[in-house]
């Protein structure tokens, strides 16, 4: 509803997951606090996403039983005013010994967007995982197409509420400076999003300046 914000801030040499609310659009935001246990732990805590219920919380972190460096991690709660529950590694479908970060849920819940390295690790990239159905795990990942992902460092994705758009910074060498944001559209949610070219939101006026 756009009245609560999800953030990471490394403060006091400690990396963790705040909160900050504000009252409706356009109003200031209240002083952020900082998520309690388990939640946040002694290790990095980095918010990655919320589900559109607000019922479950992605998150990156380096905590005990990662399968590597980063991993994604979710964590639920029953209802909007009840705690946060113990955050769930989700497993090698997703997670590699690699480092995986900035996962960004779809709107029904059905697919994850995260940034990890290519095979090699000389590159850092987009992947997608998807399921079925809300009761079943996601699937293993697989890089998004090459289109996509043309820096050496592709990441941050965010996707639109109706998933028809794709936003992500890059490093590209056709961008407008050394790092841009950039987005990517698909007619709707089934379309492949390489059937888009990307255009940079920084050298376009309109997000719709996009050629296939």
């Amino acid at each position: 509803d756009g009245k609560t914000l999800y953030f990471s801030a490394k403060r006091k040499g400690q990396t963790d997951i705040w909160i900050t609310h504000r009252s409706k659009d356009g109003a200031r935001w209240n002083a952020p606090t900082k998520l309690g246990s388990p939640v946040n732990s002694s290790y990095a805590d980095y918010a990655s996403s919320i589900s559109q219920d607000g019922l479950s919380l992605y998150i990156a972190s380096n905590r005990t039983g990662t399968l590597g460096g980063l991993d994604i991690w979710v964590t639920h709660r029953s209802s909007l005013n009840a705690p946060w529950g113990e955050p769930i590694n989700l497993g090698p479908q997703v997670n590699t010994s690699e480092r995986e970060e900035g996962g960004c849920i779809s709107s029904d819940g059905l697919t994850l967007f995260l940034g990890a390295p290519l095979k090699g690790g000389s590159r850092f990239a987009l992947w997608l995982a998807s399921s079925q159905t809300l009761d079943e795990p996601f699937q293993r990942c697989f890089p998004l197409p090459a289109i996509i992902n043309q820096g050496r460092t592709t990441s941050g994705a965010s996707l639109s509420a109706d998933g028809t758009e794709l936003f992500f910074h890059s490093n590209a060498s056709n961008g407008v400076g050394s790092w841009d944001i950039w987005v990517t559209k698909r007619k709707k949610r089934m379309e492949r999003a390489s059937d888009r070219r990307p255009s940079s939101s920084a050298a376009v006026s309109s997000r719709n300046a996009l050629t296939k």
